[in-house]
């Protein structure tokens, strides 16, 4: 009788631990699709070194980036170069590109602190709580997205786009891609109107460019490493982009060793 007894608990242990371990993996199964299906939201922050305003929406960028469900990107504009100090991370791709945003978003104009959060919409970048607000908002809409598989490739970076869902079918969009340094670039300021501080930015994006067009169809692009592994780049967003609203459809992250 023992030993029977004994026998059924070990038994009912056995089935309880695969009862368990079954349990566990529908677990993870279901939090990584769930991870998946959510798109990322995109905020870019138009920055100067020769701007007063913006050291704390700079500072803002880096909560920003340490989130997983965010891609932050700082883009340093050229306009205010001549205020007394030319900003040594600046691009004028960044200034083109906020310009652009100047003919699709509500308000119609460009300034520092920018952030544009999506696309779609944009406030000062230092108002911390509205920008917080903004982005779980923009999170919780669940907008459709084209998916995006990045991998590298014998020295390029390799680029799928899936069929578009059909909210997005013959939408027209761009494919942009922004590489950036992950390390935190600090600057002293030896001019302007942040004379004598030393300011640290994150994710600073070092040659943002498009490099194709999207109709809805699956893609495939590829896109040579070499200049940017020279800059010494560390991480590389895609950004899928309505080519008339300006709205962010899809965007995705591929990091590789900078040495």
């Amino acid at each position: 009788m023992i030993n029977r007894l004994s026998s059924l608990l070990r038994t009912l242990l056995a089935w309880a631990l695969v009862i368990s371990g079954a349990l566990i993996f529908s677990s993870l199964t279901s939090a990584h699709e769930a991870a998946q299906s959510k798109r990322p939201v995109v905020v870019e922050l138009f920055t100067s070194q020769g701007c007063s305003s913006c050291p704390p929406a700079d500072a803002l960028m880096f909560e920003l980036a340490a989130r997983d469900d965010i891609i932050a990107l700082s883009l340093p504009i050229d306009y205010w170069d001549n205020l007394g100090w030319a900003d040594t991370l600046a691009s004028p791709r960044h200034t083109a590109r906020q310009r652009s945003y100047a003919k699709t978003l509500p308000n119609r104009r460009v300034y520092t602190p920018q952030m544009v959060i999506n696309g779609t919409e944009d406030l000062i970048g230092s108002h911390r709580e509205k920008v917080l607000a903004t982005i779980e908002a923009q999170a919780a809409e669940q907008a459709p997205f084209i998916p995006i598989t990045l991998g590298l490739e014998d020295g390029r970076l390799a680029i799928t786009l899936e069929d578009a869902p059909a909210a997005l079918a013959g939408k027209k969009a761009w494919i942009w891609i922004a590489p950036y340094h992950a390390k935190i670039q600090s600057v002293s300021i030896g001019k302007g109107e942040n004379k004598g501080r030393t300011i640290d930015y994150a994710n600073v994006v070092d040659g943002i460019m498009k490099v194709g067009d999207y109709d809805g169809s699956k893609l495939v692009i590829t896109h040579e490493l070499d200049e940017m592994m020279a800059r010494k780049i560390d991480d590389c967003a895609v950004i899928v982009q309505d080519v008339e609203t300006g709205a962010i459809i899809g965007a995705a992250l591929i990091t590789w060793p900078s040495s």
